[in-house]
């Protein structure tokens, strides 16, 4: 396995590779354009949400208090200090069963982005 430095502002001791989710582009961005599809009824009302890399849950407490889901597991290797909501844990290593969820994640990219590919893959087999 090869292995890198982080360098630039965001990286400097940033083991797990830690970035939040703005708070603006979630209201602003992501809100929109889910309600938009449930509106068209091209995504369930009653969705549960698995947050892959939860970080400090602000991805899934917008889209609970926005109904756009009704229920959510959420997932983070090394979560934000306090939160209660979040399962400390590596989604990658979680068994999961097929169901009728939106899979949201803001993955650690890795070296050639070989984690967030995995990611991606797990989230599309959960769901055929």
């Amino acid at each position: 396995m090869k292995r890198y430095r982080f360098s630039g502002k965001y990286k400097k001791k940033n083991y797990y590779e830690k970035y939040y989710t703005n708070y603006k582009f979630i209201k602003n961005k992501v809100v929109p354009v889910l309600k938009k599809l449930q509106k068209k009824k091209k995504l369930p009302s009653a969705l549960h949400f698995i947050d892959t890399s939860a970080g400090d849950g602000r991805l899934h407490e917008i889209l609970k208090k926005q109904h756009i889901i009704k229920s959510y597991k959420a997932y983070d290797i090394s979560p934000a200090p306090g939160n209660i909501d979040v399962t400390r844990q590596d989604w990658l290593k979680t068994k999961t069963k097929k169901q009728d969820s939106l899979i949201g994640f803001n993955p650690p990219y890795g070296y050639n982005n070989e984690k967030a590919k995995k990611f991606i893959k797990k989230g599309w087999n959960m769901q055929r």
